[in-house]
């Protein structure tokens, strides 16, 4: 993959641009209930798919809390479940922002991130925050996130979708995420991809020639 191949990038957010940390969220959820097996409410909330239906607006905010609360068999307040929710997304590296920044003179730049209205809000706010009232859909062409738009990583139509939507062609779209299984699942329509983990966005464009 060559730099002048590219004419797109589509980033994802958390991992990826936004540094996060969801072991946080369990550990503070355990600190409600000692008794209550963290692993165990994550898996029973994947059984029932309450992650995929916040993602994709299929729940409100109040029915996903209703749902934790339901598996803790607790009466957590909203704001003690929002601020566990919320306590895995950290900070932007300013490097990584001025890196968008630049970039924007170079390629077309989208937000691509599965994510819910609890994050949206607590992610924007600490944009505004640390940034002098950085407003991240400032930073790209266009921002997409997969509780307004109905769609989530990894199926395929949300990836057609941003293509579609601005008539891209996948084989000069370079996208970013830090699942595999995104990656693939984006790969597999014949978009470029990098996967980040053991590296991160300024080295990815740094060997990009």
């Amino acid at each position: 993959m060559k730099r002048d191949q590219i004419k797109t990038v589509i980033f994802d957010l958390g991992g990826v641009i936004l540094n996060i940390d969801p072991p946080k969220t369990a550990r503070i959820l355990q600190s409600y209930d000692h008794s209550v097996s963290i692993s165990f409410i994550y898996e029973e909330l994947k059984k029932k798919q309450v992650f995929e239906r916040f993602e994709t607006g299929e729940i409100s905010p109040k029915e996903f809390r209703d749902h934790v609360n339901a598996y803790f068999n607790t009466k957590l307040s909203d704001e003690q479940i929002d601020f566990a929710w919320n306590a895995m997304l950290l900070d932007y590296p300013t490097e990584r922002l001025e890196l968008i920044k630049s970039l924007r003179k170079e390629f077309k730049i989208y937000l691509l991130s599965n994510t819910n209205e609890i994050h949206v809000a607590a992610f924007e706010k600490i944009a505004s925050s640390a940034h002098a009232g950085l407003q991240l859909v400032d930073l790209f062409d266009k921002v997409y996130y997969s509780n307004e738009i109905g769609m989530r990583k990894p199926n395929a139509e949300i990836f057609q979708y941003v293509l579609n939507q601005n008539n891209l062609q996948a084989e000069s779209t370079l996208f970013l995420d830090d699942y595999p299984h995104n990656t693939k699942a984006a790969n597999e329509l014949g978009i470029n991809t990098v996967t980040i983990q053991d590296t991160n966005i300024i080295e990815v464009f740094e060997n990009l020639k």
